[in-house]
Order: C-alpha cells, then sequence, then structure tokens
C-alpha cells in the first residue's frame, strides 16, 4: 500500500490563487495533535477570523493548530472509507466585509501511530523521536493495521492518507491541498 502526506503548502502563485490565511486562533485546552478523543467538551461553534493580510481564496484545509477541514474534503475523506475524525462546528469570520463562513469543520484525527519504517526509512539521528524529522518517509504497512488517516507518532504533526483516500481526493477539486507521496513526489489541488 502507498501512503501519501496531507499537506497545505502549496505554491500559490504557480496555481494563481492567493489562499486565505487564520488569525490568531482561540486556545481551547485540548491538544489536537495527541490522536485521542478529548476529555472535555468542546465549546461550539469554534469561532475563528480571517487574518486581512491574506488573499481572497479559502482553501480545503487549514493545518495549523486547529486542523480545519471543508465539508467536501470531510465528505470525501469519510467515503472513502476515514471513520475516525471527530468533527465541531466552525465559524470564520472574514476580515474585510464580515462574511461568516460556516462550511469548515475542526477536525481531530483519532489515531496517532508508530508507523515510520527507521530501517528503511531516513532521518535526522539528533531529532527527537516525537517530533523526527525526515529526510524520506517509508510506512510499515502492517504497523498501520488498515487505518485510512491517522497521525504519525513519530512526528504527529504529520498526518498520513492512505492510497484509498488519495484517488478520492484526486476525483474532486480541491483548493490549495498538496499530497506528498511519501517517495517525495507532490501533487497540488
Amino acid at each position: 500500500m502507498t501512503f501519501y502526506q496531507l499537506d497545505w503548502k502549496v505554491n500559490q502563485r504557480a496555481l494563481g490563487i492567493r489562499l486565505a490565511v487564520l488569525g490568531k486562533e482561540p486556545d481551547l485546552g485540548v491538544p489536537w495533535l495527541m490522536g485521542r478523543r478529548f476529555g472535555k467538551k468542546i465549546p461550539e461553534p469554534i469561532m475563528l477570523n480571517l487574518s486581512p493580510r491574506g488573499g481572497p481564496d479559502m482553501p480545503d484545509v487549514f493545518l495549523t493548530g486547529i486542523p480545519l477541514l471543508s465539508e467536501r474534503l470531510l465528505q470525501t475523506m469519510r467515503a472513502a472509507g476515514s471513520d475516525n475524525l471527530d468533527v465541531y462546528k466552525v465559524e470564520i469570520r472574514s476580515a474585510v466585509g464580515g462574511t461568516v463562513h460556516s462550511n469548515y469543520k475542526a477536525v481531530n484525527i483519532i489515531g496517532k501511530i508508530e508507523a515510520a519504517d527507521r530501517e528503511k526509512s531516513t532521518f535526522d539521528p539528533r531529532s527527537e523521536p516525537h517530533l523526527m524529522e525526515f529526510d524520506s518517509l517509508v510506512i510499515d504497512e502492517k504497523k498501520v493495521k488498515g487505518a485510512n488517516v491517522f497521525r504519525l507518532a513519530e512526528n504527529p504533526l504529520r498526518i498520513i492518507i492512505s492510497e484509498r483516500i488519495k484517488t478520492a481526493l484526486d476525483a474532486v477539486s480541491l483548493v490549495g491541498v498538496q499530497l506528498i507521496a511519501l517517495d517525495g513526489r507532490e501533487e497540488e489541488d
């Protein structure tokens, strides 16, 4: 099975877009990177603001402190087999004009898997075990046990998706989404 990293650092100039940027996010007191359900209730909707320094194009994903997915991205992932996503209502207010975007969800990915094949991957040996910096990452499929989306335990900033999810995402027109093949190839939408 082939795996990909879900990212959002796209080449905006090459794509002819200027993506919106989130302002300061509220501290909700929950660990979005831990890969487990929250032990407390999250107030909904989570209120966010766009920064005036961003562009007009709304991406399908914001991966900052609180992961935000557009409803179409979330629905596509769920239809393709991602059943480990806890979602929370979000309202994002535009910096100019006050438009409210309510077609996003805050997403807590349930599942942090220690799946890097350290024998086949290359990484900075000085990096810490839970923030490993990989030059190349090979996933041990046996450790994944069929998960379609998960956080990598060796570096939970990395959201890993299966080939099945990637194929489904390729079938929809997404904005500002990058799927990085773990062999180093990049695909931007």
